[in-house]
C-alpha cells in the first residue's frame, strides 16, 4: 500500500527561524567583520590586479570601465580575483554552518568557529570547492558574454550554486573531498 505523505513546511519554517533566532548575534558580529576584511580584500586585489593609479581613475571616472573591460587580460584579472576571494571566504561559510548547527543543538555558539576553519584540516578541501564551483561561474560568464547571451549567466548561476549548496555541509560534516562533496552535491 502506498503511504501518503502531506508537504507541510511550517515546522521546517518554524525550526529554521528558531535557528535563525538564537545565531542572528554570532552572525551580525562575524558579518560586520566580514565586511570590513572583504572590503579591504576587494579594493586591494583590485588594486594589485589593475594598479593603483588605475584604479583610483576607476573611482573617479566610470567610463574608464569600458576602456579596461575592451582589453582580454580584463577576464583574467576579474577570473583570478573572485576565485581568490571565493576561495579566501569559503571557510567562513563554513563557519556560519557550524554555528547555526550548535545553535539548533543547543550548543554554546563562539564567533571563533566563524574563522576556525581557516585552521581547520578541512580548509583545502573547502578551497577546492571554492576553486571549482568559481572556476565553473566563470567560464560560464566568459562563454555567455563571448557569444552575446549575458542574460543566460544568472540563470546558470543560480543552477549551479543551487546544485552544489550542501557541498560545504559535506566537507565539514562528512568528511569528503571537496570533489567528492560536489559531485554527491549534485
Amino acid at each position: 500500500m502506498i503511504e501518503k505523505r502531506h508537504l507541510d513546511f511550517s515546522e521546517v519554517f518554524n525550526d529554521s527561524f528558531a535557528v535563525f533566532k538564537k545565531a542572528l548575534g554570532t552572525n551580525i558580529v562575524g558579518l560586520l567583520i566580514l565586511a570590513v576584511v572583504a572590503v579591504a580584500l576587494y579594493m586591494g586585489l583590485i588594486g594589485l590586479g589593475v594598479g593603483f593609479q588605475e584604479f583610483s581613475e576607476l573611482m573617479i571616472d566610470p567610463s574608464f570601465v569600458q576602456r579596461f573591460s575592451a582589453g582580454g587580460v580584463y577576464y583574467l584579472w576579474i577570473a583570478i580575483i573572485s576565485l581568490g576571494i571565493q576561495i579566501v571566504l569559503q571557510p567562513i561559510s563554513a563557519g556560519f554552518i557550524d554555528i547555526c548547527r550548535n545553535a539548533k543543538k543547543n550548543r554554546p555558539m563562539k564567533l571563533s568557529q566563524m574563522f576556525g576553519f581557516y585552521r581547520s584540516p578541512y580548509f583545502v578541501q573547502l578551497a577546492m570547492v571554492a576553486f571549482l564551483v568559481g572556476l565553473t561561474l566563470t567560464v560560464l560568464s566568459y562563454f555567455f558574454d563571448m557569444i552575446g547571451f549575458t542574460f543566460l549567466y544568472y540563470p546558470s548561476l543560480l543552477l549551479v550554486t543551487t546544485m552544489t549548496s550542501i557541498a560545504v555541509p559535506l566537507v565539514i560534516y562528512k568528511d569528503l573531498s571537496g570533489t567528492e562533496a560536489i559531485s554527491q552535491s549534485i
